[in-house]
């Protein structure tokens, strides 16, 4: 007979993490901040009469604050027996604005066309589901879970209100990225434990996901950035190189950077700085260092810009598992000692990111830590940088008259822009000729990326790197494609030309 151990074993492996997956932040929330409040009770007692004791489910507080995009959380299951069921609710702010009916209502929309799902597939969908009459937008994810009576189909569904839905779509990939991780996790926890342990843990993670919607919410970056509240106004001074550096590196990990220093104002100046070289959708992504209120948040897998105050000296190896977990690789901008670090390069942050979140799941199922592993880990120093993209864009930022009183600042913020366009131009230039060169994927580039680098004028190493971040975010997958010099099977190629 087949024991436990091994049942236990062949689920493990049967978990198959998708490179879409992201990771939930494992550092504590702020004292007093986003604890749930333990405020379990059933249903109204006027309605109860109307339910079977099947249909009864929990509803807990998780933060006493409106401002949090999402209002409610629902998790629920299909039962074989009773239909739909809703399991658990918490929700944001001072009550719960939904009553029973619009909860089951929501939970029938998310599970009902989901019935011929194979159950076997480890594979989170989402889709949105609006309720006019009620103002509200319910954002469902889908997935197959350990329920009552083996594998069953689960949902948990994201309550916002209808004028949010704009806000909410461009932070999908961002919480994509937390909530499928979130539900692989969840996956393993009911494997191993009851359902309401594994629910408890499970708000746990769901602390960190709201306090991280919390933080974009009240300590925004703004989508319109000035040049005068930057590093780059004359009145403010830093070294060049370590300027320059800062801006390469940041542009060669997609846009996304972590700043550490000591003093807040100076933090806040070098992320506005390097928010001037992102889009506005990706500053929604991204937060200063403190709030108006005056709070400090921890470090948050996945956005694009964010700082971390910290005296000289402070250790920064506890990022690198978040980090490695992220979609994309980071840059490290130390402002105490004055360097950049970065994460592997992408093409090897890919192939850390997938063996992290395995181990994390096979961990979690036997509670046991993976912290040996990491200690292979380490971040790499680009502060011998040679690249020629930065360079360039500076001398002519220099010849531009002053800015004074910031009536020039539309002139420099034109000419980032226009660097930014023709960044983007070089990008489309390399995917085209990516493709000509393998037949859209049908086999590996002629001769090479050596030729591609004589033939593009991506002679450099770092501008190559930039190139390519810019290209990945058009055409994801291309930058492994290209790194890979040939070292993939042609029929990998083709999917990145789909």
């Amino acid at each position: 007979m087949e024991t436990q151990a091994n049942k236990n074993d062949t689920y493990i492996s049967s978990l198959k993490i998708k490179p879409d997956y992201s990771h939930s932040s494992h550092l504590s929330p702020p004292q007093n901040l986003l604890y749930p409040t333990d405020q379990s009770k059933q249903l109204d007692p006027t309605a109860s009469s109307l339910l079977s004791p099947c249909s009864k489910y929990t509803v807990s507080q998780l933060v006493d604050s409106a401002q949090i995009l999402v209002s409610t959380f629902v998790f629920s299951h299909w039962d074989n027996i009773l239909g739909p069921r809703v399991e658990q609710v918490w929700f944001n702010g001072e009550a719960l604005l939904l009553d029973q009916s619009t909860l089951l209502q929501i939970c029938k929309q998310g599970l009902a066309g989901e019935l011929c799902r194979d159950l076997s597939s480890s594979i989170t969908d989402w889709r949105i589901h609006t309720i006019p009459d009620k103002n509200v937008a319910a954002v469902v994810f889908v997935f197959s879970a350990n329920g009552t009576n083996g594998l069953s189909l689960h949902s948990f569904t994201l309550i916002i209100q209808l004028d949010q839905l704009e806000y909410f779509l461009h932070l999908s990939d961002l919480i994509y990225s937390w909530i499928s991780r979130m539900v692989g996790k969840l996956r393993v926890l009911l494997e191993k434990d009851s359902r309401n342990e594994a629910l408890s843990v499970f708000t746990s993670y769901l602390c960190n996901f709201t306090e991280m919607l919390l933080s974009l919410s009240e300590a925004k970056l703004p989508t319109e950035v000035e040049v005068d509240d930057s590093i780059l106004c004359p009145s403010h001074s830093i070294e060049e190189d370590f300027l320059r550096t800062m801006i390469s590196s940041h542009l060669m990990t997609f846009g996304r950077s972590v700043v550490i220093g000591k003093h807040i104002k100076q933090v806040n100046l070098v992320i506005n700085t390097l928010a001037l070289f992102n889009t506005p959708e990706e500053r929604l992504c991204s937060r200063r260092v403190l709030d108006q209120t005056g709070k400090m948040w921890p470090y948050h897998h996945d956005l694009y810009l964010q700082g971390i105050v910290a005296e000289p000296g402070s250790k920064i190896s506890h990022l690198m598992k978040d980090m490695l977990t992220s979609k994309y690789p980071s840059s490290v901008i130390d402002l105490n000692l004055q360097r950049v670090l970065q994460t592997p390069d992408h093409s090897s942050h890919e192939t850390y990111r997938q063996e992290m979140l395995k181990n994390e799941l096979i961990c979690l199922h036997y509670d046991d830590n993976y912290e040996s592993y990491m200690k292979r880990k380490n971040f790499v120093n680009v502060t011998d940088c040679v690249e020629s993209f930065v360079k360039t864009l500076r001398k002519e930022l220099l010849q531009l008259p002053r800015i004074s009183s910031g009536n020039l600042c539309g002139v420099w913020e034109s000419h980032i822009n226009n660097f930014l366009w023709l960044l983007q131009r070089k990008a489309l230039c390399l995917i085209k000729y990516v493709e000509q060169e393998t037949n859209r994927g049908s086999h590996p580039l002629n001769d090479g990326i050596h030729k591609l680098r004589q033939d593009l004028g991506l002679t450099l190493e770092a501008d190559l790197r930039i190139v390519l971040a810019a290209a990945d975010k058009l055409k994801p997958g291309i930058y492994s494609l290209v790194i890979s010099d040939g070292r993939r099977q042609p029929d990998h190629f083709g999917p990145y030309f789909d």
